[in-house]
């Protein structure tokens, strides 16, 4: 049921008919008449469904042409019972597959004969998932002629568009199409208040008038009839008697009460505890591994003081590599990584290869840039020929790319 007054994340939406089809629905159109929250809520406003941007909750209302409202003897069943009886039952009322219908079991009246919303099942499916795709929450879904009011001894008749909606009864009512045209209108309109598609009318007729172009056509059409005809706009919709979504919900909340959560309260106990456990062993791990770390740090720390009193300690591992090279360089020794014992051992690893195939040679701090002719650039054998030699000196030659005669040449565990 929708509250009195509409919030502004809230709409009433009238649904286009169902042979429209289901690309209409998210086409861009506007197809939805709607009471939107926060606005005049006696207007409807046509809209499309990209346009209700800000409204997260709606009640939609079918086209009545596409609901069918039976009135049947039903046998006193309930349950899962009553939903599979059901379909026999509205078998010989309407004309598509049964099994392919959404049937909303009613009120059962004074009579014993019960009443049953029927409404196809892949138009709802169709219309739910366009709602939820553009993340709005569907309420209930309500027959069209059933959000018409209803008197003793008065009809009730909506005129909008192409269509004519008519609630004769407590449950009863239909739809009609009516053509685009003013004429098409009247023709319609005749129909109705002379009896011809719902039998003759009452004395009085409330109009709800959907556009003000039908209020000529329904006026002409009561002359004849002698019918008085009581017009007025649309009012704010917030209830019908039969909600088509009421059979879904009800199965969800059906299957959820008849889980036993007590045999199940074993397991979660069992599942909590061992997901406590968990936690707690995660969190004691991190502690171990944050406090080897720091004793790691310190002991770099205290290293690299011990060895370097005076040097102001920014990044240990990087400054005391430095320090160490400039260590060896002051006294007359050359690192692995020096030009000259590079360039020895990579010409020991390409052999007599050497001289034929290298074009250029650049050292740059540990690193030796090396190019060679274009034939090693395109000879994979070759180039894993020298990569291997010079991994088994120690050496570590790396390719550019593929097809790039460039490769670096460092020591092995170097930069």
């Amino acid at each position: 049921m929708a509250s009195q007054q509409l919030k502004r994340h809230q709409a009433v939406i009238w649904l286009p008919p169902r042979s429209a089809g289901e690309a209409v629905l998210s086409s861009g159109r506007p197809v939805f008449h709607a009471q939107i929250g926060g606005d005049d809520e006696s207007e409807r406003r046509l809209v499309s469904l990209e346009a209700l941007e800000g409204v997260r909750q709606v009640w939609l209302i079918a086209d009545a042409r596409d609901v069918a409202l039976i009135t049947a003897p039903v046998p006193p069943l309930s349950g899962k019972r009553l939903k599979q009886a059901l379909p026999n039952v509205i078998e010989e009322y309407v004309l598509q597959d049964p099994a392919r219908c959404l049937i909303v079991p009613g009120p059962v009246l004074p009579d014993g004969q019960r009443v049953i919303g029927v409404i196809d099942a892949h138009w709802v499916d169709a219309v739910l998932m366009a709602f939820k795709t553009a993340g709005i929450r569907v309420e209930a879904l309500w027959p069209g002629q059933l959000v018409l009011p209803w008197e003793e001894g008065k009809w009730t008749v909506l005129v909008s568009d192409d269509s004519l909606t008519v609630r004769t009864g407590e449950w009863s009512g239909t739809g009609w199409a009516a053509g685009e045209s003013e004429s098409a209108h009247r023709e319609t309109a005749s129909a109705l208040l002379s009896g011809k598609l719902m039998g003759p009318p009452p004395p009085r007729v409330n109009v709800w008038l959907g556009q003000q172009e039908w209020r000529s056509p329904m006026k002409v059409a009561a002359i004849p009839s002698d019918t008085k005809l009581d017009f007025m706009s649309v009012p704010p919709v917030r209830n019908a008697p039969l909600d088509l979504l009421a059979a879904r919900n009800a199965g969800l909340k059906t299957m959820l009460s008849r889980i036993d959560w007590r045999l199940w309260k074993g397991v979660g106990a069992l599942a909590g505890a061992v997901l406590a456990a968990l936690v707690v062993g995660i969190n004691l791990q991190w502690l171990q591994m944050r406090a080897e770390a720091s004793g790691l740090q310190n002991a770099i720390r205290a290293r690299f003081h011990d060895a370097f009193p005076n040097a102001a300690m920014v990044d240990p591992v990087l400054q005391m590599r430095r320090n160490i090279n400039d260590l060896r360089l002051k006294s007359g020794r050359p690192g692995p990584d020096d030009f000259v014992p590079l360039l020895a051992r990579f010409a020991q690893a390409v052999g007599e290869r050497g001289p034929g195939t290298i074009e250029a040679l650049e050292f740059r701090e540990g690193t030796m840039k090396i190019r060679f002719v274009d034939e090693v650039g395109s000879n994979d054998t070759m180039r894993e020929a020298l990569v291997q030699d010079a991994a088994r000196l120690g050496l570590s030659l790396t390719f550019d790319n593929p097809r790039d005669p460039t490769a670096r040449l460092t020591p092995q565990g170097g930069r």
